[in-house]
């Protein structure tokens, strides 16, 4: 048993002893000395190179597409902006409601509702409603898509409701511009003479 394991003690050395040298015997055999001056590797060399070039074609790339990213949020940005400009005209009130509101902190819901047609009307509104700002705010965190359907709701109700309200004047104005007739001869509640009826125009040829 003592002999059994002195032999496994030694086999155990003999594979670490293997295991060190290995390594410079691949390397002699890979590079070869000219006059005693070790060689380069050529294949480690190359693949040093590729990596190199891959490394730079990856940040290249990701420099390109963080370029477009930029773009394109430049021009959301724009575009939001000069949309709530034109709030003005909407609503006498408009900047007042939506003065504190910051688009920095709510770029993902600025993003979508940037998207709808008639985003000062969403913004006015959700200025008005804290509670609507703040629901969504959560909700485009965590599931963009249910905020982007959320917020084209919120849009098409906007614009049922301006659309309702429009009709609704439409139909009272023709009301509004009646006014009593100032005819001569009309009936102000006075018996009429025969003189009455001899000076009235549509009585005269």
């Amino acid at each position: 048993m003592a002999q059994q394991l002195e032999e496994a003690r030694a086999e155990l050395d003999r594979l670490k002893q293997a295991q060190q040298t290995q390594p410079e015997q691949m390397a002699q055999q890979q590079a070869p000395s000219i006059g005693g001056i070790q060689q380069p590797n050529m294949q480690e060399i190359e693949q040093r190179a590729i990596a190199a070039i891959e490394q730079r074609l990856k940040e290249r790339e990701e420099a390109v597409r963080q370029e477009a990213l930029q773009r394109h949020m430049q021009d959301v940005a724009d575009s939001f902006f000069s949309k709530m400009e034109r709030g003005k005209e909407m609503y006498q009130d408009f900047e007042d409601i939506t003065a504190s509101f910051d688009p920095a902190a709510f770029p993902s819901l600025v993003y979508l509702a940037n998207e709808v047609d008639n985003t000062p009307a969403v913004i006015y509104e959700l200025q008005k409603n804290p509670s609507k700002l703040t629901h969504l705010a959560f909700l485009v965190e965590r599931s963009p898509n249910m905020a982007r359907r959320e917020i084209a709701k919120l849009s098409e109700s906007i614009k049922a409701n301006q659309q309702a309200l429009q009709e609704e004047r439409h139909t009272s104005e023709p009301l509004s511009r009646l006014k009593p007739s100032t005819t001569v001869g009309a009936d102000n509640g006075q018996p009429k003479t025969v003189r009455d009826f001899k000076n009235a125009s549509w009585l005269k040829v």
